[in-house]
């Protein structure tokens, strides 16, 4: 006797799609979270450029520190709308799937919004936070549990003829492209930790003056920030080119995005090995000379929050672009297993 339909998990599970739903379903749950797990990087405290500087930004740009402040909440609490309506909408939605859904959607937001409150005096509630990235790690495992068994119909793959064709032309160009804009931006940031940012906190004196009123220790020490700061920042400018070379057997398409991700991420970690090879020199200036300050570099408050929104940009399409192998589906005993539909 043949089992019943109900026992059958390819039917129970995913049901005949023919019209792609259910791949939609999981990629519009897929950049959902990806969106959640950038603006989670991006608000996250003392390293998030998206708050750390928001009082500034706030000056520079002339929008209301409010107007600031709702932007990441109001991206963060769309994804999570976003994310529980695709998991909603999946036929025969396994309980743990929605607990996971709405704990990573519920942890995300949490931290989001207390990250983002941080520019408020007493508005950062670290053990909100911390509670929000508990919820938010567990629910991530669960729905990553259920998205890497679930088959995503109608992806398919490329024949090996299609991804041979002009793969090393499109990575190659798309590599060299990024290349140049990482060095830009090495260029940029080494030009601000040498030049504007010395002049910006002591009124307008050059690096060889400023050298020159500081303690020999503070000279060694700042030098050998810079100079392993800013050399780690230009040799991120060969990221690029190691992923066209990792991704070169892989589609052109693949390949391409496989760049794209790693620039945005280089750039972020440039301007963060330029901010880290600086903070010597910086500590030493506010130390030393007047009038005792930080850098004031117009050019630096465009750099760090640009720099690290793009890095969690990339980390999101990273996610957001990535796959996984299809777990093969297993049908009920005795019954022939249902052929992928094209």
């Amino acid at each position: 006797m043949l089992a019943r339909p109900a026992s059958i998990p390819y039917r129970l599970f995913m049901s005949i799609d023919r019209n792609g739903g259910l791949a939609r379903r999981r990629q519009r749950a897929q950049w959902a979270g990806a969106v959640l797990v950038g603006m989670g990087l991006a608000t996250l405290p003392v390293f998030g450029g998206a708050v750390v500087l928001m009082l500034a930004e706030s000056r520079v740009v002339g929008l209301p520190l409010g107007v600031l402040v709702a932007i990441p909440v109001v991206i963060a609490l769309g994804a999570a709308v976003v994310l529980m309506q695709a998991v909603g909408e999946r036929p025969a939605a396994r309980p743990m799937t929605l607990v996971g859904a709405a704990l990573f959607s519920a942890g995300a937001v949490a931290q989001v919004v207390v990250s983002a409150l941080a520019v408020v005096p007493q508005g950062y509630h670290p053990l909100v936070w911390m509670l929000g990235l508990v919820a938010g790690l567990v629910g991530a495992v669960l729905c990553l549990g259920a998205w890497v068994r679930t088959d995503a119909v109608g992806r398919g793959s490329r024949s090996a003829d299609e991804r041979a064709t002009g793969r090393v032309r499109r990575v190659g160009l798309a590599a060299a492209a990024a290349s140049a804009a990482c060095l830009g931006v090495a260029v940029l940031v080494s030009v601000d930790a040498l030049e504007w940012g010395p002049r910006s906190q002591t009124e307008g004196l050059g690096l060889d003056d400023v050298f020159a009123q500081l303690s020999e220790g503070d000279v060694a020490s700042a030098q050998a920030g810079l100079a392993i700061g800013l050399s780690l920042a230009f040799a991120l400018c060969a990221a690029p080119w190691i992923a066209a070379l990792v991704m070169r057997r892989q589609s052109p398409r693949d390949g391409v995005r496989a760049v794209i991700v790693t620039t945005l991420i280089a750039i972020g970690g440039i301007v963060v090995m330029q901010t880290l090879g600086g903070f010597s020199l910086g500590m030493s200036i506010a130390d030393t000379l007047p009038p005792f300050t930080g850098s004031q570099s117009p050019q630096w408050l465009v750099f760090f929050p640009v720099g690290t929104l793009l890095a969690c940009l990339g980390v999101t399409l990273a996610l957001g672009w990535a796959r996984v192998p299809d777990a093969p589906v297993q049908s009920a005993p005795g019954l022939r297993t249902p052929a992928r539909i094209r």
